[in-house]
């Protein structure tokens, strides 16, 4: 078998430009990739800004309860203090009637039954008026406790806010004013918040440095990816035009093969008929589909045998056959002189016979220059042309015209 491979410049640059093309495809990958991470940095930032307006306005929240509470306290304080003080006055004003009895109880022993009943009902207003002094005095120090411990969240929620602040201007770069402008209240605690902050701060961690050339590195990223997406435009303009090329170049190689083949196949048959003096022969295509880049197959019938494929032959035979396609390949392409190196080697002498005949019918178009040791063969040559060695180590050239020997 034999196989024919046609080979193209065009392929060649096809490839070229392919590989150009993946080239530029990853570019255009790395460059997504990178304008990918630039949004999620960007994003990052976003929900950091609006998680710390959150939280701010969450501690004004707090703070606006804190001075109601306050206020509310200090309302209270001042109510309990003007009930002492009226306590206070009624129990003066029960001592000055208390005096006031026992000065009349002096003056008088007639009235000490009198004074004594009026004296238990004073005494009994005493206890009471006693008993409500001691509950406002209790009711005094809650309030005091109250207030105590509301200054006191004042003061941790008023630190957290500095401390919010703080970290929004070091952290962040932003100023109250631009985290109230987000306008959301959060309906969390502050475990919740202080839970989310800590998984926000793991992420940002992850993220790594935040470059702070992003944006200007988007704007190159997309220079980039513009110049190089009409590249990949150009580029594939070119392929397909390479590609319509390439088919129509492929299109006349396959007609022309075709005619080729044919011929050759003609004078193939011609010439193995001559050699082997009678029989058939002809080529096949393995694969008539696509012809470019199919194998030759080469099927012969000697006479007096049944066709078969190449391989089947004696090794005279086959040589007979190769011998006659390439006597076909020189009629389709006639060359002015071939030189034939050995090419009747393998033949046996009534082959050689046939073989040199033939050469001598062939020579009228084409002149020969043949090597050989065959004496069929030289008898049919014109000239013969020969080395000697007559002394050692001394070679001498022979020509001899067969025309003038005879």
């Amino acid at each position: 078998m034999i196989t024919l491979g046609l080979d193209s410049s065009g392929k060649a640059a096809a490839d070229k430009l392919t590989r150009e093309l993946e080239s530029a495809k990853a570019d255009q990958t790395v460059i997504s990739t990178r304008y990918q991470e630039a949004q999620i940095t960007l994003e990052t930032a976003k929900n950091s800004t609006k998680v710390m307006g959150e939280r701010m306005q969450e501690i004004d929240a707090q703070i606006s309860r804190l001075q109601q509470e306050i206020a509310d306290n200090e309302t209270e304080v001042v109510q309990t203090n003007e009930l002492i003080a009226k306590t206070e006055v009624e129990k003066a004003e029960l001592v000055k009637q208390q005096e006031a009895l026992l000065q009349e109880m002096k003056t008088t022993d007639s009235g000490k039954e009198e004074f004594l009943a009026k004296r238990g009902v004073i005494v009994d207003k005493e206890a009471a008026l006693q008993e409500d002094l001691d509950e406002a005095k209790k009711q005094q120090i809650i309030c005091q406790q109250k207030l105590h411990t509301v200054e006191m969240d004042k003061v941790k929620q008023m630190t957290e806010y500095d401390n919010a602040l703080e970290q929004m201007s070091t952290t962040y770069k932003l100023v109250p004013e631009e985290a109230r402008a987000q306008n959301l209240v959060l309906d969390m605690s502050d475990t919740a918040l202080k839970k989310q902050e800590g998984s926000l701060n793991k992420s940002i961690e992850a993220l790594g440095i935040v470059n702070l050339a992003a944006i200007e590195d988007y704007k190159i990223t997309g220079e980039r990816f513009e110049f190089l997406n009409k590249q990949f435009t150009d580029l594939s303009e070119a392929k397909a035009q390479l590609e319509t090329v390439i088919s129509g170049i492929n299109t006349d190689m396959s007609k022309r093969f075709k005619e080729a083949f044919a011929k050759i196949n003609e004078y193939f048959a011609t010439c193995f008929s001559k050699l082997f003096g009678g029989g058939k022969a002809r080529l096949i295509l393995l694969d008539e589909t696509d012809i470019l880049e199919s194998g030759v197959d080469i099927e012969v019938q000697p006479p007096g045998k049944k066709l078969q494929n190449l391989a089947l032959l004696s090794g005279g035979e086959r040589a007979l056959t190769v011998i006659a396609l390439l006597f076909a390949l020189l009629t389709y392409q006639p060359a002015p002189f071939s030189i034939l190196d050995e090419i009747d080697a393998p033949l046996d002498e009534a082959n050689i016979d046939r073989f040199a005949k033939f050469l001598a019918d062939y020579s009228t178009n084409t002149q020969f220059i043949v090597i050989t040791h065959r004496k069929g063969t030289m008898e049919a040559a014109d000239i013969l042309h020969g080395v000697t060695m007559e002394e050692s180590g001394i070679s001498r050239l022979l020509s001899v015209k067969l025309a003038d020997v005879e």
